[in-house]
C-alpha cells in the first residue's frame, strides 16, 4: 500500500485517498477529485450504498462518536443527499425523544405545580405539532445552519472545498442528538458534543486552521452580542439625555 507524508506535520499516512491530514488537518490533495473517485474513497460509511441502510447508519454514528477526525478527513464535496438524510434522521430522533421526555416530565411538574388542564392541553398540542413536523424543521435547520457556517468560514478566509463539505460537517455533527435518549442531561450533553463535532467537521473537512473553524462557528453569536450591547448602550444614553 502506498503511503504519503503530510507536508505540514510530517505524519506518515497509509490511506492515499485522504484529502487532509488526520493529525493536523493540513491539505494533502490540491487537485479536485472526480465525483466517482470521491464517492468510492469517502471516509463516511453512510456514503457506501452497497451496504444495508441500517448498517451504514450505525457505522457512521459509531465513527462520529469514536473517530470523528477520520470521519471528517475525507468527505466528498459532491452529492449532499446522503448527509442530509442522515442529519434529518438523527435530528428527528433527537427531537422526538426530547419532546417525549418534555411531555412526560413537564406533565408531572405541571400537575405538581397545580397548572390547569387547559394550559397543559395547549402545551401538549404544541409539542405534538412539533413532533409531526420535526423532519421538516430539522431539514430547514440543517440548511440554515450549514449556510450560515459556510458564510462565516468564507468571511474568515476558508471554506475552500465548498458548501457540500460544510453541509456534511453539520449533518454528521448532528449525531450526538441521539443522546437525547438519556433523560434530563442527554439533550444538553448532546448539544455541546454536536457543537464540537461541527467545528471539527469544518476544521478537518476544509483542512483549515482551528481558530478559523472556531471563530466561524461563534462569529454570528459574537456579532449579535455586540449589536445587543450597542443597542442597550444607545438606549441608555437616550434615556439619560431624556431625563
Amino acid at each position: 500500500m502506498s503511503t504519503t507524508t503530510c507536508p505540514s506535520c510530517g505524519t506518515s499516512i497509509d490511506d492515499p485517498s485522504l484529502r487532509v491530514c488526520p493529525n493536523c488537518g493540513a491539505a494533502l490533495l490540491q487537485e479536485p477529485v472526480p465525483a466517482a473517485t470521491a464517492a468510492a474513497g469517502s471516509s463516511v460509511p453512510f456514503d457506501d450504498v452497497s451496504q444495508p441502510f441500517l448498517q451504514r447508519f450505525i457505522d457512521t454514528a459509531k465513527m462520529a462518536f469514536a473517530d470523528p477526525v477520520r470521519l471528517f478527513s475525507n468527505m466528498p464535496a459532491e452529492d449532499i443527499t446522503p448527509p442530509v438524510v442522515y442529519g434529518v434522521i438523527t435530528g428527528t430522533i433527537g427531537m422526538l425523544i426530547g419532546t417525549l421526555w418534555h411531555l412526560l416530565f413537564g406533565g408531572l411538574f405541571s400537575f405538581a405545580e397545580g397548572i390547569g388542564v387547559e394550559e397543559l392541553a395547549i402545551n401538549t398540542t404544541v409539542m405534538v405539532f412539533l413532533m409531526l413536523f420535526s423532519p421538516i424543521v430539522v431539514a430547514v435547520s440543517l440548511f440554515i445552519g450549514a449556510g450560515i457556517y459556510h458564510l462565516m468560514l468564507l468571511l474568515v478566509g476558508d471554506g475552500s472545498r465548498g458548501f457540500g463539505v460544510t453541509m456534511r460537517a453539520v449533518c454528521y455533527g448532528y449525531t450526538p442528538n441521539l443522546l437525547a435518549i438519556v433523560p434530563i442531561c442527554g439533550g444538553f450533553v448532546g448539544g455541546i458534543w454536536s457543537l464540537i463535532l461541527v467545528i471539527m467537521g469544518g476544521k478537518f473537512g476544509h483542512g483549515t486552521d482551528w481558530w478559523r473553524a472556531i471563530l466561524a462557528y461563534f462569529l454570528p453569536m459574537i456579532v449579535c452580542c455586540c449589536l445587543t450591547l450597542g443597542l442597550l448602550s444607545m438606549l441608555g444614553v437616550i434615556g439619560a439625555v431624556a431625563d
